[in-house]
């Protein structure tokens, strides 16, 4: 993959899937999630920055072992590959595939994972 975030095309940033380790810096969410953010937080009250986009992947059987709390900013979560399962039910009706996109408001909490494996694209359009 080549990924080259110092050029544009256009005005345009291009960021591929074929090779995530190229994007940058991976952070391990839990065992088996890991996130490749591709847009990092600027905070106004100069706290840490935090990714606003990122690309997660989960290994299959992957899942978060506290639940994900939207305390900051509503998400986007646009489903790339895999099935992904947004962890607010025990049932299977909360599993989704690709070319799905799942948004959940602020203050809003899941327990996400993965039966089979996924690639996520993530958006927090809240943190700027």
């Amino acid at each position: 993959m080549t990924v080259d975030t110092a050029a544009t095309l256009n005005g345009f940033r291009i960021s591929h899937t074929a090779d995530l380790g190229q994007l940058g810096e991976a952070i391990d969410l839990d065992p088996g999630i890991v996130a490749y953010p591709v847009e990092w937080s600027s905070p106004k009250d100069g706290g840490r920055p935090l990714p606003s986009a990122a690309f997660v992947k989960f290994a299959p059987g992957a899942t978060y072992l506290e639940p994900d709390v939207h305390g900051d900013s509503s998400e986007i979560v646009i489903v790339l590959s895999g099935l992904f399962k947004l962890g607010v039910s025990d049932s299977d009706a909360d599993v989704y595939g690709p070319h799905t996109r799942i948004e959940g408001r602020r203050g809003s909490s899941h327990t996400p994972s993965s039966p089979s494996g996924c690639l996520l694209y993530v958006t927090f359009p809240e943190r700027t």
